[in-house]
């Protein structure tokens, strides 16, 4: 899950994808989110993917849901909604 705000609204995002694709770093590269230009890129043209040791799942609203955390490099621009 994930929050950003666009028109003076908080939005959240979930991600939903079967089992086999959730239990490894690199298969959520797989993903496909839309660029700036509104184009699908995989994930992992855009992120580096690296698996660390913590809890299995976290229960959030009574559903089970892995909670994926990013920052942006230093020298990444952010562009502008």
């Amino acid at each position: 899950m994930n929050y950003f705000n666009r028109f003076g609204r908080v939005w959240q995002v979930y991600v939903q994808s079967e089992g086999e694709y959730r239990t490894k770093a690199r298969t959520s590269g797989l993903f496909h989110v839309r660029n700036a230009a509104g184009q699908p890129r995989a994930l992992s043209t855009l992120v580096t993917m690296k698996e660390l040791n913590g809890p299995e799942f976290t229960i959030r609203s009574m559903a089970q849901s892995a909670q994926i955390n990013g920052v942006l490099a230093p020298d990444t621009a952010r562009s502008r909604a």
